[in-house]
């Protein structure tokens, strides 16, 4: 009920006004916010998923094509850790139409089958494919080593490429900060940031 009124108009549902944002979640360590967070994702994606329901399963696991024509979010945080906490409680509840942009060897292992490309570059698929084998080699157990092997299986069927040339159709997409200057956010708009760890970025890079 209370998630609900950041996103109301009417004065029955909240005492804030649109003018009011953006909006300032804080606590201290251990307090929720992350928990905070998550339901404000699982209330988003709830309401567009309602409105506009993929047309298949192959869609609402790569957001390759089609347009959601719905809310999307953007996750920028300030620590690889932070943005991936979020998104992997994102897919433990069941929700995967999301996308990881980042380094590989820097995201938790069990999201790389939802990374894409930071950048497209003639050999970015040689080089994730290389990157992704010697990740394979470091797994430390059988949940990150079926997650990176899936990720090897997208990519080689073209699954990493349409996700990021569909990268506009995902829903929520995680970055971190120093990241979401990366070629793929070219020409990407989002109606809702989500600014995690916000005290620990600079303001120039806010």
């Amino acid at each position: 009920r209370s998630i609900h009124g950041w996103f109301s108009d009417s004065p029955e549902d909240s005492t804030d006004s649109k003018d009011t944002w953006p909006l300032l979640v804080h606590g201290v360590f251990g307090a929720g916010k992350t928990h905070t967070l998550a339901a404000a994702l699982a209330f988003i994606t709830g309401i567009t998923a309602r409105c506009n329901p993929p047309a298949s399963e192959g869609r609402r696991a790569t957001g390759a094509s089609g347009s959601n024509g719905g809310l999307r979010v953007l996750i920028a945080t300030w620590t690889n850790t932070a943005v991936d906490r979020i998104l992997l409680g994102l897919k433990k509840s069941g929700f995967d139409n999301f996308a990881r942009v980042g380094n590989l060897q820097r995201i938790e292992k069990r999201l790389l089958p939802h990374a894409v490309f930071p950048r497209m570059f003639q050999g970015a698929e040689t080089k994730m494919k290389s990157d992704l084998k010697s990740l394979l080699k470091d797994c430390s157990g059988a949940e990150e080593e079926d997650a990176v092997k899936e990720a090897l299986e997208t990519l080689a069927s073209g699954g990493t490429l349409a996700r990021t040339k569909g990268l506009g159709d995902a829903w929520v997409v995680g970055t971190t900060i120093s990241s979401s200057i990366a070629q793929v956010f070219e020409d990407k708009t989002f109606d809702i940031l989500i600014l995690d760890e916000a005290s620990q970025v600079p303001e120039p890079m806010a």
